[in-house]
């Protein structure tokens, strides 16, 4: 399984969509402390 996603092409593509669901997720989950900050603070 790991083999043909490292030498697939749409495997790698897989990959790229998995990274940039991550980069959102991270994001997402940044503004969700903000806006938990926010409350604290007030």
């Amino acid at each position: 399984m790991i083999k043909s996603i490292n030498t697939d092409i749409e495997g790698e593509l897989t990959i790229e969509k998995i990274k940039t669901l991550y980069d959102a997720c991270m994001e997402c989950i940044f503004d969700a402390i903000d806006k938990l900050d926010d409350r604290i603070a007030a």
